[in-house]
């Protein structure tokens, strides 16, 4: 316990290089634990009105969007095309990467599908993942709404049909952007009965459907070619007249700036879309009479998770069970359109500010969590091993002393290790703690157990813990072996 006591001495009398050594331990602490499931999550409310529109928290998206590094550079004779995707094949993709559909993307050439299958779905088991809420499909089918205006013009607006499933709306709260009227119930499966965006009248040429107003559309019919591609034959329509039983609004973000006078100006946008809504079996209906009872494709998969503090790492999962997609999460995807000027259309706020002028493809992105890590603490274990080497070159009088007066190599090796071993202790710690409370309301938010929190808490810390204080002894005791194989003589004759 001596030596020990002299290695916490040291610690305070070298007050300095040991606050220096704590601090490179503790960011290290924190890099690694935000590579941790909590750190790849999100509170219950994060991105909620997203969340809603797209029906879940994670997007599956036919086809590869996304190539990674493998993909481009593969040795195998892949060859790429640049392709544009149909406007008539809708999906989220046309809010969030409207690019693909104007200024088209390279895919592989072996890649077309603008489908997921549902036998393809069935297989990869998704339902039995522990962490799946639900799952829901994206099926929808081009039409325009028909309408004369006060001076007997017959006009015709593109509004997609969009199916609606009134159960899962109701789980994700829709009430809560209803705006006027109501959101779907269950009975309305099957009727003719719509819901609008509000800010329609935002969009250029599109005007506001009053609730309890009856609207037609004609949905044109729809072909399947010898290769088993659908495509739709506008010149062949069928009308069909919707009741529009509510109005919703999709308030995103609050954009701020400086005016040229200095003042602080704002702006909120909303998510905006020509999309009419109709209940899921209502559309199915619809698809039927225009097929001639072919398949209904599903162009988009959304996952309902359980609750929000892994998804990051649940999105990862998904994707190895669809490897021929793209499958991302609704706040990531957000953030990524957010990145280049979508989905919001913006009035006030400056456009060269809201719009980049240059958008590229957006490829998938390497993990690099384990690289930093490693390089951080071989930076943080490197600190602390340079204060040891320069704290033994100060201390080789004392460490000669001691070793005249009988003490032993392993007990001055003791007196290094408390030291080592307070610094890194001390360090990770300090930064676990930080950044476990910043992020313990994702856990907190998403109501999970307390028991739960306490356990995952306590195994987080514990890979923390191992893995600073290993490191810190690792390249700690280097530089006092060397040290300590002087003997008394050759420390004194050396002083």
């Amino acid at each position: 316990m001596v030596f020990v006591r002299l290695g916490l001495t040291n610690v305070r009398r070298n007050m300095g290089r040991s606050v220096l050594s704590i601090v490179g331990m503790a960011l290290a602490a924190m890099i690694l634990s935000s590579t941790l499931p909590v750190a790849q999550g999100y509170p219950s409310e994060a991105f909620k009105v997203q969340r809603q529109f797209v029906g879940g928290d994670i997007i599956v998206y036919p086809g590869k969007f996304r190539p990674s590094r493998a993909d481009i550079s593969s040795g195998d004779n892949i060859e790429w095309n640049y392709d544009k995707l149909p406007q008539d094949i809708l999906s989220d993709l046309g809010s969030f990467h409207s690019e693909y559909f104007l200024q088209g993307f390279l895919r592989r050439s072996s890649e077309s599908a603008n489908f997921i299958s549902v036998d393809e779905i069935v297989k990869t088991g998704l339902n039995k993942k522990n962490y799946v809420a639900g799952v829901s499909v994206y099926q929808s089918v081009p039409s325009f709404i028909r309408r004369i205006d006060e001076k007997g013009t017959d006009q015709a607006w593109f509004s997609p049909l969009r199916s609606r499933d009134p159960v899962l709306d109701k789980d994700m709260d829709w009430d809560e952007i209803i705006t006027a009227g109501r959101a779907f119930i269950r009975c309305d499966d099957g009727k003719p009965h719509c819901l609008v965006d509000s800010r329609r009248p935002a969009l250029p040429g599109y005007q506001q459907l009053a609730v309890g107003s009856t609207i037609t559309v004609e949905v044109p019919a729809v072909r399947m070619d010898q290769a088993g591609n659908y495509y739709f034959d506008y010149t062949n329509r069928k009308s069909y007249d919707l009741k529009v039983v509510g109005r919703y609004t999709l308030p995103t973000r609050v954009l701020a700036w400086q005016s040229e006078m200095g003042d602080l100006m704002t702006e909120q946008l909303y998510w905006t879309t020509p999309q009419v809504l109709v209940p899921q079996m209502t559309l199915s209906r619809m698809w039927y009479e225009a097929s001639g009872g072919l398949p209904m494709p599903v162009t988009e998969l959304a996952i309902r998770v359980k609750n929000l503090a892994f998804l990051e790492n649940n999105a990862a999962d998904v994707a190895s069970l669809f490897p021929q997609h793209t499958v991302t999460s609704v706040p990531a995807e957000v953030e990524d359109a957010w990145s280049r000027g979508q989905p919001e259309p913006v009035f006030r706020y400056p456009e060269p500010l809201a719009r980049p002028d240059e958008i590229r493809q957006a490829g998938a992105p390497m993990d690099l969590r384990g690289v930093v890590v490693l390089i951080t603490y071989s930076i943080a274990a490197l600190l602390v091993a340079s204060n040891m080497l320069i704290a033994l070159a100060q201390r080789r009088r004392e460490i000669g002393i001691l070793k005249a007066l009988g003490a032993k190599s392993k007990e001055i090796m003791m007196m290094v290790l408390s030291e080592v071993l307070f610094v890194s202790i001390f360090g990770a710690t300090a930064g676990f703690v930080l950044l476990r409370s910043a992020s313990l309301w994702t856990y907190l938010s998403n109501r999970m157990p307390v028991l739960q929190i306490g356990a995952l808490t306590l195994s987080d810390f514990f890979r923390v813990f191992v893995t600073t204080v290993l490191f810190a002894v690792v390249f700690g005791t280097l530089p006092a072996l060397g040290t300590l194989r002087l003997s008394p003589m050759d420390v004194f004759r050396n002083d």
